[in-house]
């Protein structure tokens, strides 16, 4: 669990500024006059943290495996798919007039939510899918360490005041594969294994689900690794992007469905951690005991 400084510690330090100190009974006015300085410059931070503008970067997914890379973006040569924010892809990588060793078909889809600009602690959520997918060797000897890589686009900070959960899912089955696709079950899986590995902002890692290897069983061969999950709280500039590197091996003429999904995503403002709670109201405690914080204040504007 990755914790940073939260806009609930802000809270916190900002009663705790107030709370019984000599000077709201001696200078109301000039305590009243920070109060106002330090609300403007936390709604300005809010502001330029949660209501930037999204980039112009797309939705694309690349094909990797010795000797070349096959890529496609939304809207772009091989994009089956019209519509903004999916790609549908049939690949069957011929470099140099051979076959690549391997075809994909399928679908990548992107779904973003944005936060209200009038509450901006509604925090939003996005999610990265890969589904209706089927890779298939073709033949020859086994394939190792092939990658499909697929991103969003950039959008504006996805990020729950009181904290953001990313989360990372597989679900598919080993199968067998020939000329028309997939195969019925009873096959003999030769050697299969796949892993898909989330990221959030181009680099920072939510995780890890790895399947397999499957040899020497029969087709087809299910699988469901634990979801990878990670929560993170920000104080600066929240998710903009979200990322899969999906790896695999595969025997002869096996291949590998994921009817389901593949799938990266963020939820802003989740149910919050313990801790980010303790600091929230352990602030709104100071802030309204007795004699302490906003009472504190009220009664020096009475007694004037």
């Amino acid at each position: 669990m990755n914790v940073r400084w939260s806009l609930s510690t802000i809270f916190l330090l900002s009663a705790l500024l107030f709370s019984g100190s000599a000077e709201i009974k001696r200078k109301p006015k000039t305590c009243l006059q920070l109060a106002h300085h330090l609300f403007l410059w936390i709604t300005s931070l809010i502001l330029a943290l949660y209501l930037s503008p999204p980039s112009a970067l797309g939705l694309d997914i690349t094909f990797s495996g010795a000797p070349g890379n096959v890529a496609i973006v939304d809207n772009g040569p091989g994009d089956s798919n019209p519509a903004v924010g999916v790609i549908g892809f049939s690949v069957t990588p011929v470099i140099g007039g051979v076959f690549f060793g391997w075809g994909a078909t399928g679908t990548l889809r992107e779904t973003v939510v944005m936060p209200s600009p009038v509450f901006p602690f509604g925090g939003g959520s996005a999610t990265l899918l890969l589904t209706d997918l089927v890779i298939g060797q073709g033949g020859g000897p086994p394939l190792f360490l092939q990658t499909i890589s697929f991103n969003s686009s950039v959008f504006a900070a996805i990020d729950g005041v009181l904290g953001t959960s990313l989360k990372v899912h597989l679900d598919g089955d080993f199968v067998k594969v020939g000329p028309s696709g997939v195969l019925p079950p009873g096959g003999t899986i030769n050697g299969s294994a796949v892993e898909l590995t989330g990221y959030y902002n181009t680099t920072k890692l939510i995780g890890t689900v790895s399947a397999g290897p499957a040899a020497g069983v029969p087709s087809n061969v299910p699988f469901a690794p634990p979801d990878e999950e990670a929560f993170v709280v920000f104080l600066g500039p929240g998710v903009t992007s979200l990322h899969g590197v999906l790896n695999f091996n595969l025997g002869t003429a096996d291949g590998i469905s994921l009817p389901d999904s593949a799938v990266v995503t963020v939820v802003g403002f989740p149910t919050p951690e313990p801790n980010t709670l303790l600091l929230l109201a352990t602030g709104l405690a100071v802030f309204c005991a007795p004699g302490w914080g906003w009472p504190a204040i009220k009664f020096s504007f009475r007694r004037r």
